[in-house]
């Protein structure tokens, strides 16, 4: 939970551009691992 809210907090400070470039960066992450 903690966590999530973290993620969250740094969404809303990033901005949702910032959330859309970690979304795909995560996303190659996963699927490069």
């Amino acid at each position: 939970m903690r966590l999530e809210q973290g993620w969250i907090r740094a969404v809303l400070l990033t901005g949702f551009r910032g959330k859309s470039t970690a979304d795909t960066v995560g996303i190659h992450r996963w699927e490069t691992e």
